[in-house]
């Protein structure tokens, strides 16, 4: 068993409980259960080939969760020159997307290129200042949040969907995602550093899975219902 060290403060995945080794992989399970993301990823693409449907939004969707993985992979692993934005930036284009994705399905003006611009913007902010990225990254995800909402609220108000979505499944399933996370950090007293069950890992699956789900849900979404409908016109018009 190689010996192992407590993480000093500063030290990329710090925070993330696991203690660290002096093997390849810096926090061995929070590092394999990364790849979780890269797993999702391939399967959003096998399925688009599958369904023949959406083939480009597909391939670069399934891009963004391959990057978190590998990037998460390499910040947990082996740690080379560059992981934390390589870390970081992924995650952030992906909560991008999704805005940006939702922001088209309500038909909202300009609303895909000025999300994509605000993260091209983040993206080099966070380059600069890594300190902000916990800012825009919990902006982004609030927003996707809301938006998701939004378009469940506006579907069943159309009566687009005979059930209100997402299932309370995955929605359960992105709330223990979110309480794995906080669970798993190093100042939570949940945290052992030394169990080979981490919860930051644990953290890594389910929201692997979860964003996943969200992609076959919306595409679902859209190909069953169709975009959103334009507002009601007055007969006085």
């Amino acid at each position: 068993m190689p010996v192992t060290v407590w993480a000093a403060d500063g030290r990329l995945g710090a925070a993330d409980c696991e203690r660290f080794g002096t093997g390849t992989l810096a926090q061995p399970v929070n590092a394999v259960t990364s790849l979780a993301y890269v797993a999702v990823g391939v399967i959003v693409v096998i399925a688009a080939a599958r369904t023949g449907r959406r083939h480009a939004e597909s391939a670069i969707y399934a891009a963004c969760l391959v990057a978190v993985g590998l990037g998460s992979f390499a910040f947990h692993g082996p740690q080379p020159i560059g992981s934390q934005p390589a870390h970081d930036l992924p995650i952030l284009l992906t909560l991008a997307f999704i805005v940006a994705y939702d922001l088209d399905s309500l038909s909202v003006p300009g609303g895909r290129r000025s999300t994509f611009a605000v993260a091209a913007v983040a993206s080099v902010a966070v380059t600069i200042r890594q300190d902000l990225v916990v800012w825009f990254i919990g902006g982004l995800g609030a927003l996707a949040v809301v938006l998701e909402r939004f378009v469940h609220w506006r579907g069943r108000r159309a009566g687009r969907w005979p059930t209100p979505p997402p299932p309370p499944a995955l929605a359960m399933l992105a709330v223990l995602a979110g309480l794995a996370w906080i669970g798993g950090r190093s100042s939570s007293l949940l945290c052992d550093a030394e169990s080979p069950y981490q919860l930051h890992g644990l953290w890594h699956v389910l929201s692997a899975v979860v964003l996943g789900a969200w992609w076959w849900l919306a595409g679902a979404r859209d190909d069953s219902r169709g975009s959103m409908p334009p507002p009601a016109r007055s007969h006085h018009e």
